[in-house]
């Protein structure tokens, strides 16, 4: 028995940093990797119980000076798992992604693919595009009829379908139901100004012109009408934007998503 501590505690070690960097991981960029969160999810609770097991066992051990050495060495190696367990529940869950995250990242990947099938559009239709209101809001009718070609058109989260694109007669939803605005630069100033935003067409930066490269014929984007808060936090960026290096750049991977 006293010749297992070391090995369970050095497994229970293991999996403790790999948890703690798949979240670090999830945090920083993102997204982490479907398999890594499956296997997680299945181990979480035999490395908790090892640990703790480990613990108790190596404790006991001290009480009868019975292999202080080994003791010592398996209660070290099996704390951070203990402490892990005890300090942050919220990963104790391991929640595969909340559906806010994953509706946010149906957004930010969907209204990139709503800009390129803009542009296409824009690109084959410039003469059908009308301005309406002040800012760079289109008239949408002429590019719905054009998405309505499309059999099927979906959103799309960390490189998966997800939920179906919605489009009536009349207009295109978010993921979470609200109605879209869609717009068209026409002024070559390097924003997008729709839906009371102004936002640059240069991904990255906040003026676009600031990048000495920076250079672009068509810049169109879109915009919900609404925005959750429980989805985007306050100043968050939330515009879709494209500009035509950016699709020329994208093109065929977006075109993959759409099956072509």
């Amino acid at each position: 028995m006293r010749a297992s501590l070391i090995p369970a505690a050095l497994l229970s070690l293991i999996y403790f940093g790999w948890n703690a960097s798949t979240q670090s991981f999830k945090v920083n960029y993102g997204w982490a990797p479907d398999w890594g969160y499956l296997f997680l999810q299945l181990l979480y609770w035999p490395a908790v119980l090892l640990a703790w097991g480990v613990g108790i066992y190596a404790v006991i051990l001290l009480f009868r000076r019975s292999g202080r050495g080994v003791s010592i060495l398996a209660l070290v190696l099996a704390l951070p798992m203990m402490g892990y367990s005890l300090y942050y529940p919220e990963y104790s869950t391991l929640k595969k992604r909340s559906a806010d995250d994953s509706m946010r990242e149906e957004w930010f990947q969907g209204s990139q693919l709503l800009s390129h099938l803009l542009q296409k559009y824009v690109r084959d239709h410039r003469e059908s595009i009308t301005w309406v209101g002040g800012d760079e809001q289109i008239d949408p009718s002429g590019f719905i009829a054009y998405l309505k070609t499309y059999p099927e058109l979906f959103y799309y989260s960390y490189e998966r379908k997800r939920g179906r694109i919605r489009v009536s007669d009349k207009e295109v939803l978010s993921p979470w139901g609200a109605p879209l605005l869609f717009g068209v630069d026409r002024d070559g100033d390097g924003y997008l100004n729709l839906g009371g935003k102004k936002t640059s067409l240069k991904s990255g930066y906040a003026d676009p012109w600031a990048d000495g490269n920076f250079s672009y014929k068509v810049g169109v984007g879109c915009v919900p009408t609404t925005i959750p808060e429980a989805i985007f936090e306050p100043g968050a960026t939330y515009v879709g934007v494209l500009d035509d290096g950016q699709f020329a750049r994208l093109y065929d991977y977006r075109e993959r998503l759409l099956g072509n």
